[in-house]
């Protein structure tokens, strides 16, 4: 199953920053949303995820373990966001390539 994720892309995108929210706010806080779009002017990239508690609606925070697996799927879900829009991995340079016998 996929975690709840808001993913901020510019058009010139150099990074991608995984941002979690705060204990008092979720993914769509005004906050995050305005710093997500001062990254992006900035080329910045980034990926919004919620924690298991926000998205059981429970006011209670998450175990650290949870957490930290939460931190983990977001990051994996980064990593294939940033793969999916690599340009370079269908076009490797000729020096890259396995020379031939």
């Amino acid at each position: 199953m996929a975690i709840p994720t808001i993913l901020v892309t510019p058009p010139e995108q150099r990074a991608l920053l995984v941002l979690a929210h705060g204990a008092g706010a979720g993914m769509r806080h005004p906050f995050l949303e305005q710093f997500a779009q001062v990254l992006a002017a900035r080329g910045v990239g980034t990926l919004r995820y919620e924690f298991a508690y926000m998205e059981a609606k429970k006011h209670r925070v998450d175990p650290p373990a949870v957490a930290a697996a939460r931190v983990r799927e977001a990051v994996a879900e980064a990593a294939k966001a940033a793969w999916a829009r690599c340009t370079w991995r269908a076009s490797r340079p000729s020096s890259a390539r396995s020379p031939s016998r």
